[in-house]
């Protein structure tokens, strides 16, 4: 249907279009004039911001999945994308109205040692590091210091360890693991680098992880009695990045 007449639509029920033809339907807002002030916009807008509803533009496959897009109300006028008919309960994807973005099903994670953990390797002993206290964790999977990947992608981790009781003989490494490979390592003489007893490393990386792969950080020790621990402020961290 062709007009150039205006619609003042001043309706009191929702307005449909249907087809059930096998051809695709378009519907398109469009202006022909070639001129400075010209445009074209389409406008979805409640009556203000006490209005219980949202203003959203709804995509979906009629019994099966559908995106919701709009400005949300009851969440400081945010536009937020949701993976359902509702913005504000499964939201992929929040911009404030300062453009501060959020995507809260990208999983991402800190733990942190918050107690020392004592007596874990020393004699040969390869110790996974394991910590007392999450500090975020979203949509990650995190047990007993092993990270698993819940979605395909390229992850950077970061990990701070730092280790006591190193005595004269001690020798060793510290290893970031991520997808079956060494991310990051450090080797030394550990007896040539301690300060009373202590050494810290800082490790990190990008790696490209399949679902179900595994990250996590280990430390082993050589050459004296199983004495050395892992002391705070012990870290890792991580976040899928692509």
């Amino acid at each position: 249907m062709t007009t150039t007449n205006s619609l003042n639509n001043q309706c009191l029920n929702d307005f449909t279009v249907t087809s059930a033809a096998a051809a695709v339907r378009t519907l398109t807002c469009s202006n022909t004039t070639n001129g400075a002030a010209s445009g074209a916009k389409v406008l979805v807008q409640t009556a203000g911001a006490a209005a219980t509803g949202n203003a959203v533009v709804q995509i979906a496959n009629a019994g099966g999945q559908t995106w919701s897009l709009g400005l949300n109300n009851n969440a400081t006028q945010a536009f937020q994308i949701a993976s359902s008919a509702n913005l504000g309960t499964t939201n992929v994807f929040t911009c404030s109205t300062t453009g501060s973005v959020k995507l809260p099903l990208t999983p991402s994670f800190q733990k942190r040692v918050t107690i020392a953990l004592p007596n874990v390797t020393g004699a040969g002993v390869n110790y996974v590091i394991q910590y007392q206290t999450s500090i975020y964790d979203q949509q990650a999977n995190v047990a007993l210091g092993v990270f698993t990947a819940p979605i395909a992608g390229n992850y950077l981790f970061c990990a701070n360890v730092v280790l006591y009781n190193i005595g004269a003989p001690h020798y060793g490494g510290i290893t970031l693991m991520a997808g079956g490979v060494i991310l990051a390592k450090f080797d030394a003489s550990f007896n040539n680098i301690q300060e009373n007893g202590y050494i810290s490393a800082s490790l990190a990386g990008i790696a490209q992880m399949a679902l179900g792969d595994t990250a996590y950080v280990s430390t082993q020790v050589y050459g004296g009695t199983q004495v050395v621990g892992v002391a705070v402020p012990t870290c890792f961290s991580g976040q899928l990045i692509s």
